[in-house]
């Protein structure tokens, strides 16, 4: 949470994860938002309800590819209405 805490204060935006995630809807029109948080999981909010999912330990083999394989299943599940 330090680098959301280090931008929230740069910006003057809100430093709660929830509230910030609210903050980019508003702000930018968007329909929702999520932000991926590693081994902590991560967070959407979409259309008013926000959804905290834990991560879980995994060995790690290599990371290339990681970001782009967790926006596709994100999509995947969006374009399926899942």
């Amino acid at each position: 949470m330090r680098r959301l805490e280090f931008a929230a204060n740069y910006l003057k935006k809100p430093t709660e994860l929830k509230d910030f995630c609210r903050w980019c809807v508003s702000t930018f029109e968007h329909e929702g938002v999520c932000i991926t948080m590693g081994q902590d999981g991560c967070v959407v909010f979409s259309d008013g309800e926000y959804i905290d999912s834990a991560g879980y330990q995994e060995k790690v083999v290599n990371l290339v590819g990681a970001g782009d394989a967790f926006a596709s299943g994100y999509l995947d599940g969006i374009s399926k209405k899942l």
